[in-house]
């Protein structure tokens, strides 16, 4: 649930980031027998069932305060079935969650019961976690693809949580089409790019740099560690070597990203001082009505 965590804080927490493209959040990740290929036994023992099963639930969201719990089987959506497919599932979820409210029958170690609830609003992001040991990450206009290898590379939350909201900034800002191949545009490692193609990737490199920033900045992740990170990546697995043709120099994206931090930083320390000002007023406000 580390990476679900990271990615569902980072999403809601860059709602005014991504205002005109939010959707409905709910914090659930689930699961199934079937994209196992588990066999009955193996499933028993796992406690996964055919259809879609919670494989847990982000602490503080809206399928947390509603009482959904891991090894709860999804049997209807909104009285439509659930199916078996967790894809179909997370479609009727989101459908239903975009009419405002979502009605869950579910069936689990708490007996069989309906659930409702709403949504919190946040950007787009749909993460899956490949498991393979390449440090590698990559969004395909979709979903942001992460290995488990680069999420192994990762000492803390707020180093995992600059790699997501890169490859969320990819999507957000429409780098890339929908491919579902490793191959896409915003690939750590992607295929070799020529002239202007290469010259407009590294642009949106920056700018997903940029604007992952921003994002991380907003759910309360430390931004220290960022540059710290990337130096490591660029040293221990030669990225700045290999991507050379899409991806902005190791000096460069250091010095990028090092600005970055510093510009943000600066404009949230100068909205901090405001903020507590307004709030000192509101409260002399009301202490003057009461007098």
């Amino acid at each position: 649930m580390r990476v679900a965590t990271v990615a569902y804080r980072l999403s809601v927490a860059g709602a005014a980031l991504c205002r005109s493209a939010t959707v409905p959040q709910s914090g659930i990740v689930l699961h199934s027998a079937v994209q196992y290929g588990l066999s009955d036994a193996a499933a028993a023992a796992h406690g996964i069932g055919d259809r879609p099963t919670v494989l847990g639930v982000v602490a503080g969201s809206p399928a947390d305060r509603a009482g959904l719990s891991a090894q709860d089987e999804v049997l209807a959506i909104d009285d439509a079935p659930a199916g078996t497919s967790v894809n179909a599932a997370k479609t009727l979820l989101a459908d239903a969650l975009g009419r405002g409210v979502a009605w869950l029958l579910v069936a689990g170690p708490s007996g069989r019961r309906q659930i409702r609830f709403h949504a919190a609003p946040g950007c787009p992001t749909d993460v899956e976690v490949l498991t393979n040991p390449r440090i590698n990450a990559w969004a395909d206009g979709a979903r942001v693809t992460i290995t488990t290898g680069i999420v192994q590379a990762t000492r803390s939350d707020d180093e995992l949580a600059i790699v997501i909201a890169h490859e969320m900034a990819h999507n957000i800002l429409r780098h890339c089409a929908p491919s579902g191949a490793e191959g896409a545009a915003s690939a750590l490692l992607p295929a070799a790019r020529s002239g202007g193609a290469a010259l407009a990737m590294r642009a949106m490199e920056e700018q997903a740099d940029r604007f992952a920033v921003g994002i991380t900045e907003a759910a309360g992740y430390d931004l220290a560690p960022a540059v710290p990170f990337l130096r490591r990546l660029l040293a221990e697995t030669g990225i700045a070597k290999h991507a050379a043709d899409t991806h902005p120099s190791g000096d460069r994206r250091v010095a990028l990203l090092t600005a970055a931090i510093a510009q943000t930083l600066e404009r949230s320390a100068q909205r901090r001082p405001a903020r507590r000002i307004a709030g000192n007023t509101s409260a002399s406000a009301r202490v003057s009505g009461k007098m």
